[in-house]
């Protein structure tokens, strides 16, 4: 499990798993992943630390897709 850093010090319920994919142009994102056959589940929203979205994984899983509002330090 992730930490995001606007969230406060807490966990995913037992038996859930997040997963999150970080980018620099969600709608430019969406647009490539639709183009290879990805289907979101949901339109872009801004819950405070970035804009999110989610689209379906093989498997049922579902994950987001997310541009932060703070920018990733280079390594």
């Amino acid at each position: 499990m992730g930490c995001h850093p606007a969230d406060p010090d807490e966990g995913a319920p037992p038996g859930r798993h997040d997963i999150s994919f970080y980018c620099d142009d969600i709608e430019k994102t969406m647009s490539e992943l639709r183009g290879r056959g990805v289907e979101f589940t949901e339109a872009i929203a801004d819950p405070g630390y970035g804009l999110v979205t989610h689209f379906k994984m093989p498997g049922g899983v579902e994950a987001q897709l997310y541009q932060p509002r703070y920018k990733k330090k280079k390594r």
